[in-house]
């Protein structure tokens, strides 16, 4: 064999290393880009809304979230209220829904009535104890349909009302105004007369005297 003859063949062997290599090359790559890429979705529902939401430790926020199939973790956290953690395992062009909420210690609604968007989200909720706790929330809030409510006492010299609060900690409160004479006890009479219970209400209390009624 020539000189010549064996640089042109040592020149084939490099053309076809390099296209062997490449080839493999681009089959992990390809390989790469397939293993990671999104083929599952996941529904994510967390209540409250401030709450922090992290999947696989990177912060998220409620709605659809295309990922990856196999094994993942849903973490909720927020400061006052129980962290809340989720393994959640999807299979290749699976979509799944979670739901999670976060309560005070011993299942405590508290802090949800301080926003009617929060309280919102937990009824969207599959769960018992949440659907229970938006039930009476809003059994509770009808008593604003009747409002306002008035007493009057000694030949309407002395009245009691019943109205919408305002400034208050929850998403609504009430608030009472008597007149005159002291007749709280007797607004929650009214009150569970009505089939409402006090104890479920923020009640605001004004005792006006007698400039205050001129």
């Amino acid at each position: 064999m020539t000189q010549q003859a064996k640089k042109l063949n040592l020149f084939s062997q490099k053309i076809l290393l390099f296209g062997i290599s490449a080839f493999i090359l681009i089959i992990l790559v390809t390989f790469s880009v397939l293993a990671f890429r999104p083929n599952a979705e996941l529904i994510v529902l967390v209540a409250p809304s401030k709450a922090t939401i992290l999947l696989d430790g990177k912060k998220i926020h409620n709605g659809t979230q295309a990922i990856r199939a196999g094994k993942h973790t849903l973490k909720a956290t927020l400061n006052g209220l129980e962290t809340k953690t989720q393994e959640i395992e999807l299979s290749a062009n699976e979509t799944k829904s979670v739901n999670l909420y976060l309560t005070g210690e011993n299942d405590d609604f508290s802090y949800y009535l301080k926003d009617e968007e929060d309280i919102d989200l937990l009824a969207m909720m599959d769960d018992e104890k949440a659907i229970k706790f938006v039930s009476e929330y809003r059994t509770a809030k009808t008593i604003t349909e009747l409002l306002p409510i008035t007493i009057v006492q000694d030949y309407g010299e002395a009245s009691s009302k019943l109205e919408l609060g305002e400034n208050c900690t929850r998403s609504y409160c009430l608030k009472i105004t008597d007149s005159g004479a002291e007749l709280k006890e007797m607004m929650f009479e009214k009150i569970k007369s009505l089939g409402y219970n006090p104890d479920d209400y923020e009640i605001q209390y004004e005792l006006l005297d007698e400039e205050d009624e001129d």
